[in-house]
């Protein structure tokens, strides 16, 4: 499987601009997902993807073990990713735009 790669920043802002091409969430990553922009309730957030290592070691010890597939790649733990605390969270989506373009970019 071919590493991932989100948008960039200016991908991003203009899908946020283009509301009627909008998708969310948008998942952000360089060779994996790392963050996650969606909406809580009313509120605009971009939050960082966490492994759920509970699961994905259970997982993993079924795939691997007796009667398992035996197949594992690592791309396997993307299943496995949880949004964590916020990085980003604003009212409106101009004020989470612009944190957005004032942060330090590293998904891509």
């Amino acid at each position: 499987m071919a590493p991932f790669m989100g948008p960039t920043r200016e991908a991003v802002l203009k899908a946020l601009a283009e509301e009627s091409r909008l998708r969310l969430p948008i998942t952000l990553g360089k060779y994996e997902p790392q963050a996650v922009i969606e909406r809580d309730g009313e509120a605009w957030v971009l939050r960082p993807l966490v492994l759920d290592q509970a699961a994905h070691d259970r997982a993993y010890a079924e795939a691997m073990g007796p009667g398992g597939s035996g197949f594992w790649m690592p791309e396997s733990k993307f299943a496995y990713l949880v949004p964590g605390e916020p990085i980003v969270r604003a009212a409106t989506k101009e004020a989470f735009v612009t944190q957005l373009e004032r942060i330090k970019w590293r998904w891509s």
